[in-house]
Protein backbone atom coordinates (compact mmCIF):
# COMPACT_ATOMS: atom_id res chain seq x y z
CA UNK A 1 0.00 0.00 0.00
CA UNK A 2 1.18 3.23 -1.34
CA UNK A 3 2.34 6.09 1.71
CA UNK A 4 0.23 8.92 1.90
CA UNK A 5 1.21 11.85 4.08
CA UNK A 6 -0.10 15.16 6.19
CA UNK A 7 2.00 17.77 5.90
CA UNK A 8 2.09 20.95 7.49
CA UNK A 9 4.23 23.97 9.46
CA UNK A 10 4.64 27.64 10.62
CA UNK A 11 5.52 30.61 8.77
CA UNK A 12 8.81 29.23 9.70
CA UNK A 13 8.33 25.82 7.70
CA UNK A 14 7.20 27.47 5.06
CA UNK A 15 9.72 27.21 2.20
CA UNK A 16 11.05 23.93 4.14
CA UNK A 17 7.13 22.57 3.31
CA UNK A 18 6.75 23.16 0.14
CA UNK A 19 10.14 21.37 -0.91
CA UNK A 20 9.04 18.61 0.74
CA UNK A 21 5.67 18.56 -0.46
CA UNK A 22 7.60 18.43 -4.21
CA UNK A 23 9.77 15.79 -3.33
CA UNK A 24 7.23 13.36 -2.18
CA UNK A 25 5.00 13.98 -5.33
CA UNK A 26 7.63 13.27 -7.64
CA UNK A 27 8.17 10.23 -5.62
CA UNK A 28 4.77 9.36 -6.30
CA UNK A 29 3.75 9.28 -2.62
CA UNK A 30 -0.02 11.33 -2.39
CA UNK A 31 0.14 14.12 0.26
CA UNK A 32 -2.58 16.19 1.99
CA UNK A 33 -1.14 19.79 2.40
CA UNK A 34 -3.00 21.20 5.50
CA UNK A 35 -1.66 24.44 4.91
CA UNK A 36 -0.44 27.45 5.51
CA UNK A 37 -0.58 28.48 2.01
CA UNK A 38 1.68 31.56 2.52
CA UNK A 39 4.79 32.71 4.63
CA UNK A 40 2.63 35.27 6.13
CA UNK A 41 3.22 34.88 10.07
CA UNK A 42 0.85 32.04 11.93
CA UNK A 43 0.49 29.51 14.77
CA UNK A 44 2.44 26.37 14.98
CA UNK A 45 0.27 25.40 17.55
CA UNK A 46 -2.99 26.11 15.66
CA UNK A 47 -1.20 24.53 12.63
CA UNK A 48 -0.17 21.51 14.63
CA UNK A 49 -3.56 21.14 16.17
CA UNK A 50 -4.79 20.39 12.99
CA UNK A 51 -2.39 18.69 11.90
CA UNK A 52 -3.45 16.25 15.02
CA UNK A 53 -7.16 16.17 14.54
CA UNK A 54 -6.33 15.08 10.75
CA UNK A 55 -4.33 12.17 11.36
CA UNK A 56 -6.49 10.73 14.53
CA UNK A 57 -9.19 10.75 11.59
CA UNK A 58 -6.62 9.06 8.96
CA UNK A 59 -4.47 7.66 10.85
CA UNK A 60 -2.63 5.35 8.31
CA UNK A 61 -1.23 8.49 7.01
CA UNK A 62 2.30 9.73 8.27
CA UNK A 63 2.40 13.33 9.28
CA UNK A 64 5.56 15.86 8.82
CA UNK A 65 5.09 19.28 10.72
CA UNK A 66 7.28 22.01 10.03
CA UNK A 67 8.59 25.17 12.19
CA UNK A 68 11.22 27.24 12.99
CA UNK A 69 13.46 23.95 15.28
CA UNK A 70 10.62 21.67 15.22
CA UNK A 71 9.88 21.68 19.09
CA UNK A 72 6.56 23.82 18.77
CA UNK A 73 5.31 21.64 16.42
CA UNK A 74 6.43 18.66 18.37
CA UNK A 75 4.53 20.27 21.77
CA UNK A 76 1.23 21.22 19.99
CA UNK A 77 1.23 17.57 18.59
CA UNK A 78 1.91 15.50 21.62
CA UNK A 79 -0.78 16.73 23.59
CA UNK A 80 -3.35 14.77 21.67
CA UNK A 81 -3.21 10.61 22.80
CA UNK A 82 -2.05 8.43 19.78
CA UNK A 83 -0.35 10.88 18.02
CA UNK A 84 3.50 10.25 18.74
CA UNK A 85 5.15 13.20 17.38
CA UNK A 86 9.23 12.94 17.11
CA UNK A 87 11.81 15.63 16.75
CA UNK A 88 14.09 14.24 14.44
CA UNK A 89 17.58 16.28 13.73
CA UNK A 90 19.25 13.05 12.66
CA UNK A 91 19.08 9.96 10.91
CA UNK A 92 19.67 8.33 14.40
CA UNK A 93 16.59 10.32 15.64
CA UNK A 94 14.30 9.56 12.13
CA UNK A 95 15.63 5.45 12.34
CA UNK A 96 14.95 5.21 16.74
CA UNK A 97 11.37 7.45 16.20
CA UNK A 98 10.15 4.19 14.32
CA UNK A 99 11.68 1.57 15.69
CA UNK A 100 11.26 1.87 19.18
CA UNK A 101 8.12 4.69 19.55
CA UNK A 102 6.25 3.93 16.20
CA UNK A 103 6.01 7.65 15.76
CA UNK A 104 3.37 8.67 13.58
CA UNK A 105 4.49 12.12 12.84
CA UNK A 106 7.83 13.50 11.89
CA UNK A 107 8.68 17.19 13.61
CA UNK A 108 11.53 19.08 11.32
CA UNK A 109 13.33 22.30 11.57
CA UNK A 110 12.69 24.72 8.86
CA UNK A 111 15.56 27.06 9.91
CA UNK A 112 18.32 24.59 10.90
CA UNK A 113 18.48 21.37 8.59
CA UNK A 114 18.73 22.04 4.82
CA UNK A 115 15.95 20.49 2.26
CA UNK A 116 18.50 17.64 1.54
CA UNK A 117 18.97 16.55 5.49
CA UNK A 118 15.24 16.82 6.03
CA UNK A 119 14.66 14.33 3.54
CA UNK A 120 17.06 12.41 4.64
CA UNK A 121 15.52 11.91 7.63
CA UNK A 122 12.41 11.12 5.60
CA UNK A 123 13.71 8.29 3.93
CA UNK A 124 15.39 6.65 6.80
CA UNK A 125 11.96 6.89 8.64
CA UNK A 126 10.46 5.45 6.12
CA UNK A 127 12.88 2.64 5.57
CA UNK A 128 12.87 1.90 9.63
CA UNK A 129 10.17 -0.78 11.04
CA UNK A 130 8.52 -0.59 14.44
CA UNK A 131 9.87 -3.10 16.42
CA UNK A 132 6.78 -3.80 19.33
CA UNK A 133 7.31 -6.15 21.81
CA UNK A 134 8.25 -4.14 24.93
CA UNK A 135 8.16 -1.00 23.29
CA UNK A 136 4.11 -1.01 22.82
CA UNK A 137 3.61 -1.61 26.60
CA UNK A 138 5.23 2.09 27.02
CA UNK A 139 3.39 3.48 23.93
CA UNK A 140 -0.09 2.01 25.28
CA UNK A 141 0.88 3.95 29.01
CA UNK A 142 0.67 7.60 27.08
CA UNK A 143 -2.30 6.62 25.39
CA UNK A 144 -4.17 5.94 29.20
Amino acid sequence: MPKKFAITSDHAGFKRKEEIVEYLKNQGFEVNDLGPKNEESVSYAVYGNKLANFLLENPEQIGIAICGTGLGMSYALNRFKKIRAARITSENDAYFAKLHNNANVIALSGRFNSKDESICFIKKFLESEYEGGRHQERIDELDK
